[in-house]
C-alpha cells in the first residue's frame, strides 16, 4: 500500500486561507466594536472622575463653578480639578490621564476616534472641553457662575469631548464625537461623545452634526441666551 506524504494540498491550503479570511471578516468588526465599547465605557469613567474633581472644587469655592478642567487661571481658585484627581502636586500626566479619552487619535481626519485639535496639541492631550457659556457669570460674580445660579443643573453641561478646552457657540469648536451611538436623522453616522452635566452626571449622547440644531445644544446651555441658562 502506498503512503500519502504528510503535509497540506494545493487545494486544502487554499480552502484553509478562504476559511481564515471569512472568519477574519465576520471577527474583526466584531473585536472593533468590543474595543470602541470599552473606550467608551473609559471615557464616560474619565467624565465621572473630572465629575468628582469639579464638585470638590465647588464645594471648596461656595458653590462657584471650575473656571478650567486641567487647570486653573484665576486667583480666586487655589486648587483645579486636577489637583483634585491628581493630588501631591503631581498634575496632570504627560499621557492626559483622565483628561485624555482612549478614542482620540490625532492621525486620523473622521471625526470619530480623532478630533484632539488644539487642545491635545497644546494641552497636554485634553480632549474635553469645559462650557464656555456657564462658565464666565455676571461681573459681581468673578469669574464663573454659582450652581445655584444655574437653572436645570441636571440638563446643562459642565463639559464634553470638544476640540478645544473652552468651548465657543461655534459649530467646529463644540463637538468633538468619538464614539458610536444610534443614528439620528441629523447624525446618520450616530456620532457620540460623552457629556458632563453640572449636577455630576454622564451622558453619552448623540447631537446633531447636519445641520447643526442650535436648539438642542442651547438646551445643554452653549447657546448665547444666557437668561435661559440662569434662575
Amino acid at each position: 500500500m502506498l503512503n500519502r506524504k504528510s503535509g497540506f494540498t494545493l487545494v486544502e491550503m487554499i480552502a484553509a486561507i478562504a476559511i481564515i479570511t471569512i472568519l477574519a471578516a465576520i471577527l474583526l468588526p466584531i473585536f472593533g466594536k468590543i474595543r470602541e465599547s470599552g473606550n467608551a465605557s473609559k471615557c464616560i469613567s474619565n467624565m465621572k472622575q473630572i465629575g468628582v474633581g469639579a464638585a470638590a472644587v465647588i464645594a471648596e469655592n461656595n458653590g462657584m463653578l471650575p473656571n478650567r478642567l486641567d487647570t486653573i487661571d484665576s486667583p480666586r481658585f487655589t486648587r483645579s480639578i486636577a489637583d483634585y484627581i491628581y493630588p501631591n502636586g503631581k498634575g496632570r500626566p504627560s499621557d492626559g490621564g483622565v483628561f485624555r479619552c482612549p478614542s482620540a487619535d490625532d492621525k486620523k481626519t473622521s471625526s470619530i476616534g480623532a478630533s484632539l485639535g488644539s487642545a491635545g496639541k497644546d494641552y497636554n492631550y485634553l480632549c474635553y472641553g469645559r462650557n464656555n457659556a456657564i462658565a464666565y457669570g455676571p461681573a459681581d460674580e468673578g469669574l464663573t457662575y454659582r450652581v445655584s445660579q444655574i437653572a436645570k443643573p441636571s440638563k446643562r453641561a459642565l463639559a464634553w469631548e470638544a476640540n478645544k478646552w473652552n468651548i465657543s457657540n461655534s459649530p467646529n469648536d463644540r463637538y468633538a464625537p468619538r464614539h458610536r451611538g444610534a443614528p439620528t436623522a441629523n447624525n446618520p453616522r450616530g456620532e457620540a461623545a460623552s457629556f458632563l452635566f453640572i449636577d455630576g452626571h454622564v451622558e453619552m449622547r448623540v447631537m446633531s452634526m447636519n445641520p447643526i440644531d442650535q436648539q438642542e445644544w442651547d438646551e445643554l446651555g452653549i447657546g448665547g441666551a444666557r437668561e435661559n441658562m440662569t434662575r
